[in-house]
This record gives structure tokens, sequence and C-alpha cells, in this order.
């Protein structure tokens, strides 16, 4: 044992160890991305139903003047 009673990891303890933290990094850049793209796709799916709104007021506007 090392002072204060730590004990040294030897290097596959250590190899583990990395491996487990590039894992988690791993992980929490897929969660990133996948809530970005599911950001991306509502944002694109509120812009469509914003243009098919906007297209159905032109239209009862104009229906309304005649």
């Amino acid at each position: 044992m090392g002072p204060l009673g730590l004990k040294k990891k030897n290097p596959k303890e250590l190899v583990e160890a990395n491996n487990q933290q590039v894992l988690e990094m791993f992980q929490e850049e897929l969660k990133a991305r996948s809530m970005l793209r599911t950001a991306e796709e509502t944002n694109q799916r509120l812009l469509s139903e914003k243009t098919s709104l906007e297209e159905k007021i032109k239209w009862l506007e104009k229906k309304m003047k005649i």
C-alpha cells in the first residue's frame, strides 16, 4: 500500500478505468447527439406546421374578400 493507505492500481486496472471513462464519454456524446437530432426534427416539423398555417390564413383571408 502507498501513502495514506491507498492501494496502487495495476496496469490492467488503469486500462479498465480508462476504458470506463471513454465509454461514459461516448455515451454522453451519443445522448447529446440524440437530443440535438430530436430538437432539429422538432424544429423542422414546427416550421412546416407554421408554413401550413400561414397558407391557411392567406386562403381564409382571400375567401373572406370574395
